[in-house]
């Protein structure tokens, strides 16, 4: 009986210190996989330990099974990698976007494994794609300088790490910081050392994007026919490997380039090439940019109706996703304005004034913007001057019926986005805003704006500009104005009292008397047109037009209206015109 209770005695201490052992090891990591207690890989696990922050316990792991968790690292840099992004649709999330998490768990990862091994192969993988989205969130501040150093740090680490994209991702950021720091022979020195990094492993997507970027540096440096040649084997290499956006943006390229060329019915059928590849692709920031491209084409070819149905079409993109590089996106957006701008003077030429009204009530309600770079260093957009959104539309056959053999098809319109009108309290009489090149004219619109059952009879104004950097031309009255026979009357002082070299054109309106209506419409009045002068500095401050608008109930000006509010006008001088647009891919 006693060696009976022995044995069971004996038998219960064994299993309890199996037990116990058992319990040990799952909870230090030491389990065996597969058992049937077990219940994880050793990868799940130590992602576990990861995420608890079980230090012990995940160290144990990692001396326990070392292929697995440098599998796991290579998983995580992989998914950190997949999330770089940017959330186009919402305005906030337009800049760089990324799993914050698989960061966090790779340099932990990568902490835990130089203690277990020594080495900091996988701590540095980390490391350097923290210094590269943190060089990317640089550059979107346009800190290039300290944007170009992280990646100069990265780009040291890479020979120690057995990653193969973590080189040739640098080289190609460094070539877009470089880019935008003007340095355009160390831009194509990263860019072709990325291309031959790309060679050397025989990665045909890596060669694809390396010749893209490759193009667009050439470009910039205007070697415009072998930048043609580099985005031909950009949209080849991107078909091979069954990249449709990217093949698009490579098409859309050499669009731009025949478009700078003078070429626009050749930039128009890469345009629509790149165009049904975005729409096959679910792309809306690429068919934007396409569509605002055939705009700019279609203006260039003189088929002004389908100019204007272009930019409708782009504007809902222009406005929902923006078209801009992360790098350039604020408050004011310079592809909104003028495709904003030319719709308005579209609709005026025509004679179409409640639609010209709309289009400029928008203008008024976004910020007049500062130009986008089209200059060497651009990195994206590149001046498109034959194409300007500047110059007058001339009112003509063919801008109502327009011939579709320069192989441009017709394009239904579109219908106008609805606009949201702020009902006023009192009168308003705001002057808009233009920009234009030095020796060209702008176009600054008058609008009236009135309270609901508010009739104005006669209108003055006076409007201040710098004599010494602008002309003024003419006032140009509105087809509503023309047809109700207006009176107006329009005046230059040449000293007004007001800043030095200040001058003043004074503005009346008024019915005709002979006209049967005897108030003055709402909208769009017309337009003030002044020349900017040659000597008129480039991209420096708008130039201000304040404004004393008056206002009566009656022809005789009697009855002075008492409240009435103007908003000043605005003129900015540009180097270029708003460019055509196009994508840099430079690599997270």
């Amino acid at each position: 009986m006693k060696n009976t209770l022995l044995r069971r005695a004996g038998r219960f201490l064994g299993l309890s210190v199996v037990c116990l052992l058992a319990l040990y090891q799952f909870g230090t990591g030491l389990a065996p996989t597969g058992g049937a207690w077990a219940g994880e890989e050793p990868e799940a696990l130590l992602l576990r330990r990861l995420e608890s922050g079980q230090a012990s316990q995940g160290r144990a792991l990692i001396q326990r099974h070392p292929k697995e968790a440098e599998a796991l690292a290579a998983r995580l840099a992989r998914r950190f990698d997949e999330s770089v992004h940017s959330r186009r649709s919402e305005p906030d999330l337009r800049r760089v976007q990324y799993d914050e998490a698989a960061l966090v768990l790779g340099l932990r990862l990568g902490t835990w494994h130089h203690q277990v091994t020594g080495s900091g192969a996988v701590r540095d993988r980390f490391r350097a794609r923290r210094l590269r989205i943190e060089a990317t969130k640089l550059a979107n501040m346009k800190d290039y300088a300290r944007a170009r150093s992280l990646l100069a740090r990265s780009l040291d680490l890479a020979p120690g790490v057995p990653d193969p994209d973590l080189a040739f991702a640098d080289l190609l950021n460094l070539s877009f910081v470089e880019l935008q720091r003007g340095d355009l022979d160390a831009s194509l020195e990263r860019a072709e050392e990325a291309f031959q990094l790309a060679s050397r492993q025989g990665q045909r997507e890596k060669i694809a994007l390396a010749l893209y970027d490759l193009a667009l540096v050439r470009f910039d440096r205007g070697e415009r026919s072998r930048a043609r040649e580099l985005a031909e084997q950009a949209r080849g290499a991107s078909r091979t490997v069954g990249r449709k956006i990217w093949e698009g943006n490579a098409a859309l390229t050499v669009g731009v380039i025949e478009l700078e060329e003078g070429r626009p019915d050749t930039a128009v059928r890469f345009f629509r090439e790149a165009l049904e590849l975005f729409r096959a692709s679910g792309d809306r920031l690429g068919e934007g940019r396409c569509l605002y491209n055939l705009g700019l084409a279609a203006r260039g070819l003189g088929l002004e109706e389908s100019a204007a149905n272009y930019f409708r079409l782009a504007l809902p993109i222009v406005r929902g996703v923006d078209i801009r590089h992360s790098h350039d996106i604020d408050e004011a957006n310079p592809y909104e304005e003028s495709s904003l701008r030319y719709l308005a003077r579209f609709e005026e030429a025509r004679g179409h004034e409640e639609e010209a009204h709309r289009w400029h009530a928008a203008l008024l309600k976004i910020p007049p913007s500062a130009s986008v770079r089209s200059h060497p260093g651009s990195g994206h957009s590149h001046g498109v001057a034959r194409a300007s959104l500047f110059s007058p539309i001339p009112v003509s056959a063919s801008a109502v019926g327009e011939t579709v053999g320069s192989g441009l098809s017709r394009v239904a319109p579109a219908a106008q986005d609805e606009e949201t009108e702020v009902k006023v309290t009192v009168p308003h009489l705001d002057l808009g805003f233009d920009r234009g090149l030095p020796g060209s004219e702008v176009f600054v619109p008058l609008l009236l704006k009135l309270p609901e059952a508010t009739e104005i009879a006669r209108v003055e104004t006076s409007v201040e500009f710098p004599g010494n950097l602008l002309t003024f031309v003419r006032f140009r009255e509105s087809a509503a104005l023309r047809l109700m026979k207006a009176s107006v009357e329009a005046r230059v002082d040449p000293d007004p009292g007001g800043a030095p070299q200040a001058q003043a054109v004074h503005l009346r309106i008024q019915p005709g008397k002979d006209s049967e209506i005897q108030f003055i419409p709402e909208g769009v009045l017309g337009n003030l047109i002044f020349k900017i002068q040659e000597g008129a500095p480039v991209e420096g401050p708008p130039l201000m037009l304040p404004q004393k608008p008056k206002a009566w109930k009656d022809p005789a000006g009697t009855r002075e209206v008492a409240q009435l509010e103007g908003r000043p006008g605005q003129v900015r001088v540009t180097a270029e015109p708003p460019p055509a647009t196009t994508c840099f891919f430079y690599m997270h």
